[in-house]
């Protein structure tokens, strides 16, 4: 087994006192963990053992005195973490650089008054040769470093395996923290950053459950001494062979700087401008002067105490620099994922793994590349002069090339090798020479000019997958490539849109003018480019003859209805077919088509109405009648035609007003109990469904009621709610009941009789029938019955009482009211006698004690304790509870006295017992002897669990 498994397994032993504290056997825990020879005999870090074992050594040294060369590190939260160490014992101090790591640990001792400090860095005294892993068991169990309290710092630089044992999991961790708490030992270990992440990588360990401070390592500034040695390099080079490697832009820079002292930026470029010249078009933006991309002369300048190179088209990707500016940013980008520094050595065109330490009579060529690590880091441009002829063709067709490049990760010196041509043309440059000479080699090769003019869209892609596939096979960088006719720039080639306005069309099965517009998009139809370019001139006339064409077809092959619910779906499709062989002629097709239908010709559709009314019933009075519409189109021909034809202003008004007389007419001579048994909605939307039928429309639903209170047993029902006491067969007792009873009267006329008599209140007369019938089943009920068979009976023929009193409710019900769909809810209810037994019940048994002396043969006091439990209340002896209130501890010493007074009469042999089972029937007799007294006192039912005899 591995040390850190060793370590998750680690087992405690408990040893219990008097006043059950638990304790670690730390024998145990040392046997457990402590590793083994290789004769598998375990090591003794903690006592001296006998002859031929090994004797403990201290692996710690003395903490020596911080070096003077140790940096001055100033951390913002070093107390934070000497609390922690204060806390938890154990700090971790992480650091690219070991000086560093060991400068930050340094002023972690200083916060900790501990007088022994010690200093661990994997050696055990002189030797460093050990027999066994080091780990933090040497640092906790070890004796040999002393028992007072000790701080030592761990080197892990030098002793991985102590790292290993310290990335474990929560749980062992806390047990580490433990152990240095008991042993007084704090520890902090570092560590190479690096180090600590691939250990806990390796271990599978998601974090370190330690205090964890990583100390950034920030490089020193430059001295004066390795400044001196830089102006060393430049006093061994030719300056004004420097000077003359300069671009025209750094010249000019220079020279400004050097006899123009004392400038500000804005007169600064201005002399740089004047002294430029004709050489550049400058553009000033807030700092920032620059030319378009794609100029040979292109300059871009930010005035910001720093001098920008000259801008290429691929600056984003890849650009040459200085051997100086290699140098200055060499260590900066060591470790960067987004660029990468390319040296290529000019005579072999080889790529260089670094710099050459001697550089002396070399050719180098500096690149700096940039990767799509980085999203930002790509470059796009164009190229203009690209075309497509042959010898025969005047006019070659211009194709306009843009692009857009990024190199991928990895392929840096790929693409620095291939965009060096071994002279000082920009990486820009090279590239887009080698673009343009895939272009042209393309079409020379594969491209038919009379092809071309009808066919380009598939030419231009090949010609684009093919560029696309050579840039990243030969160059290595990521390409994406537009190419487009410099013709699709004019109005030639470029979709036509056009708008028709509104204007009025006839159909063939309606009279009415109906307004319609459209937009179209006319683009060169396929194979049609040339008749495109012939009939330019008459893109105008395109709109007059479009809805000319449009007017002859909907007319000729439209209906209404088509025109108003199938336009998309039909209309629409058959009306573009019809207009592209009109368009062919003129090179050109419709690609999108956007209509305008003029919807106030469609039939309105309406969401449910809600409409109400006063009905005057005869003798009865006045009565709101509650409806509901809901009607929609037919869908058909004729419907629409049906609705148009009625000119119908208000669709709404004339719905209710319709349905308002359809309900009069139907009503007509009804009395009040013919509304509560002949009401229907089906005869009422039969009705009134051939009137919306004249206009084109169904009825999906109407739903309409009378607000008579009668009406709504048969819909919404009844429901009875209430909270009632009720008397039991013994009269003084009462229980509550929780009833909630739901139902509904289907059958009206069944109860003609009552419903005849306006006066009548059905619910009322319900709820009045259902406390009766549950009054007459409950006084002939125990109260003990109630409460313990009311859902359950221990007797399967018997029927609880809540079985009872819901088939008595139901009886009455069905037989009085026909009442259909009950539902019945029965629940018992709290009362004050509830709670009082359900106080004396308790949890827990009451305990009590009793000094005994026999009166029978006067022998020695006995001491008796025991408990007792209220089990409920007897039966048939509920009056006596309920008259008599009592507490639990009136029970208990009501209780003491009954015993008391009994035992007292037995002798002393009895009451000291000497066996288990004359104890056995002292319990059975201190039971027997107290149930009926507490009976009939208190009415209540109590056990004895436990009465024994104490010592004496």
């Amino acid at each position: 087994m591995s040390k850190n498994a060793e370590r998750e397994t680690r087992t405690t032993q408990q040893t219990t006192d008097g006043n059950n504290n638990s304790q670690i056997d730390i024998g145990l825990v040392i046997q457990n963990i402590l590793p083994k020879d290789q004769n598998g005999k375990q090591y003794n870090l903690g006592k001296n053992q006998s002859k031929g074992d090994q004797e403990v050594i201290d692996p710690t040294t003395a903490l020596p005195k911080k070096q003077k060369n140790l940096p001055d590190v100033g951390i913002d939260d070093l107390s934070d973490y000497s609390q922690k160490l204060q806390e938890d014992y154990l700090v971790v101090v992480t650091c690219s650089d070991n000086k560093t790591a060991y400068s930050v640990a340094y002023s972690l001792t200083e916060k900790i008054s501990v007088s022994n400090k010690r200093l661990f860095t994997g050696g055990l005294g002189a030797s460093k040769k050990l027999d066994y892993a080091i780990n933090i068991d040497n640092i906790v169990i070890n004796s040999a470093i002393g028992k007072e309290s000790s701080l030592i710092l761990v080197d892990s630089y030098e002793a991985q395996t102590f790292l290993d044992s310290l990335a474990v999991e929560f749980s062992t961790a806390e047990q580490i923290k433990q152990q240095l708490r008991n042993s007084q030992r704090f520890c902090i270990c570092i560590a190479q950053s690096k180090v600590l992440k691939s250990t806990l990588e390796r271990k599978q360990i998601k974090c370190l459950s330690f205090p964890h401070l990583e100390v950034p390592f920030v490089e020193s500034k430059a001295t004066n001494e390795n400044i001196d040695q830089q102006i060393g390099i430049y006093e061994k080079e030719d300056v004004a062979l420097l000077y003359e490697k300069a671009d025209v832009l750094r010249k000019t820079v220079l020279y400004v700087a050097t006899f123009f002292q004392g400038l500000s930026i804005r007169n600064f470029e201005r002399i740089v401008c004047l002294l430029l010249g004709k050489q550049t078009t400058l553009i000033e933006e807030k700092n920032k002067v620059e030319t378009p991309v794609n100029s040979d002369s292109t300059v871009s300048l930010t005035i910001k105490d720093i001098i920008m190179p000259k801008v290429d088209v691929l600056d984003n990707v890849i650009k040459r620099i200085s051997e100086n500016e290699a140098s200055q940013i060499e260590k900066q980008i060591e470790k960067s994922d987004t660029k990468k520094l390319v040296i290529i050595d000019e005579t072999t065109q080889r790529v260089l793994k670094k710099k050459p330490l001697f550089t002396f009579g070399r050719q180098l060529a500096f690149f700096l590349v940039y990767n799509e690590n980085d999203p930002r880091n790509f470059a796009k441009s164009h190229i203009k002069d690209f075309s497509v002829g042959d010898d025969f063709t005047a006019e070659p067709i211009g194709i306009l090339v843009r692009y857009r490049v990024s190199c991928p990760p990895g392929n840096e010196k790929q693409v620095a090798l291939n965009l060096f041509d071994g002279s000082t043309n920009t990486p820009g440059g090279v590239f887009e020479n080698k673009l343009f000479g895939l272009l042209k080699t393309y079409a020379e090769k594969n491209i038919e000019f009379d092809d071309f003019t009808t066919n380009y869209t598939e030419h231009l892609s090949k010609l684009e997958s093919y560029v696309k596939t050579k840039v990243e096979t030969q160059i290595g960088l990521t390409l994406r490539l537009r190419l487009s006719l410099k013709l699709d720039e004019s109005n030639q080639l470029k979709p036509f849109s056009v708008d028709s306005g509104h204007f009025p069309l006839l159909l063939n099965d309606f009279e009415g003018q109906v307004n319609f517009r459209f937009q179209a998009d006319l683009v060169i139809a396929e194979k049609g480019k040339i008749n495109a370019i012939i009939n330019y001139g008459k893109l105008v006339k395109l709109k007059d003859i479009l809805q000319e064409e449009t007017k002859k077809y909907l007319r000729q092959e439209t209906c209404l209805y088509d025109f108003c619910y199938k336009f998309d779906d039909i209309v629409r499709l058959k009306l573009i077919s019809h207009l592209n062989k009109i368009l062919k002629t003129h090179g050109r097709e419709i690609q999108g088509f956007f209509p305008e239908v003029d919807n106030k010709l469609r039939m309105p559709e309406l969401d449910p109405i809600k409409y109400d009314f006063e009905y005057d019933i005869p003798v009865y009075g006045k009565v709101n009648i509650k409806n509901i519409l809901a009607v929609e189109p037919i869908g058909d021909k004729d419907s629409i035609l049906k609705y148009r034809k009625a000119k119908i202003s208000n669709l709404e008004e004339w719905l209710k007003e319709k349905f308002k007389k359809t309900l009069h007419k139907h009503l007509f001579t009804w009395k009040y109990v013919d509304f509560i048994l002949k009401y229907k909605e089906e005869e009422i939307k039969e009705k009134f469904k051939k009137e919306s039928q004249k206009i084109g429309y169904k009825v999906e639903l109407i739903s309409t009621f009378p607000d008579l209170k009668p009406l709504k047993l048969r819909t919404e029902g009844f429901q009875f709610k209430e909270e009632e006491y009720f008397s039991t067969k013994q009269n003084n007792v009462k229980v509550k009941l929780g009833i909630d009873l739901r139902g509904k009267i289907e059958n009206l006329e069944k109860i003609k009789d009552i419903l005849n008599d306006p006066q009548n209140d059905i619910d009322e007369l319900i709820g009045q029938e259902v406390l009766d019938a549950i009054s007459k089943v409950l006084h002939d009920v125990e109260p003990d019955d109630f409460y313990y068979y009311f859902e359950y009976h221990p007797y399967s023929e018997e029927e609880t009482i809540k079985k009872k009193l819901v088939e008595k409710v139901k009886s009455v019900l069905t037989s009085k009211f026909y009442a259909s769909s009950l539902r019945i809810y029965l629940k018992i209810l709290e009362t004050d006698l509830i709670q009082r037994i359900n106080q004396l019940k308790g949890s827990k048994p009451c305990k009590f004690e009793i000094h005994i002396e026999s009166v029978k043969d006067a022998g020695e006091k006995v001491k008796y304790s025991g408990s007792f439990r209220v089990e409920g209340v007897a039966k048939e002896r509920w009056d006596i509870f309920q008259s008599r209130e009592c507490s639990i501890e009136d029970v208990r010493d009501f209780l003491k006295e009954q015993l008391k007074s009994h035992f007292q009469t037995l002798g002393s042999e009895n009451l000291i017992y000497k066996s288990t089972l004359q104890a056995t029937k002292i319990l059975q007799l201190a039971n027997m002897l107290i149930s009926k007294d507490i009976i009939d006192q208190f009415g209540l039912i109590v056990t004895l669990p436990r009465v024994r005899r104490e010592d004496t």
